[in-house]
C-alpha cells in the first residue's frame, strides 16, 4: 500500500509541477491588463483546488463522524494519530 501512496504523490507532485510550468508559459506570452485577468483567474482555480483538498482532508464524509471539528474558522482533524481503515466508500480514521 505504501508503493501506491508513494506513487500517487508523486503523481500529485508531478501535476503541480507541471501546472506552475504551464502557468509560467501563459505569463511570458500574455501582457498588460490580459495577463493581470489570467492571473486572478488562474489563482482562483488554485484556490478552489485548495479548498477542495482541505476538505477532503477533514469532511466527515470520507473519514466517518467525529474526524474533524471546528478550530476557529476551519475544520482540522480531531485525530492526528491511528489507523486508517480504506474501502472503496469511504474512509474511516480509527484511535489507537
Amino acid at each position: 500500500m505504501q508503493e501506491s501512496i508513494d506513487r500517487l504523490c508523486d503523481l500529485i507532485e508531478g501535476t503541480e509541477h507541471l501546472y506552475r510550468q504551464v502557468c509560467d508559459r501563459i505569463f511570458s506570452l500574455v501582457q498588460g491588463r490580459q495577463r493581470d485577468r489570467l492571473i486572478a483567474y488562474l489563482r482562483q482555480i488554485e484556490y478552489g483546488l485548495a479548498g477542495s483538498r482541505e476538505y477532503s482532508q477533514t469532511a466527515a464524509r470520507y473519514h466517518g463522524r467525529g474526524f474533524s471539528h471546528l478550530s476557529g474558522n476551519r475544520f482540522v482533524p480531531s485525530r492526528t494519530s491511528g489507523w486508517l481503515e480504506l474501502s472503496p466508500g469511504n474512509s474511516i480514521f480509527h484511535d489507537t
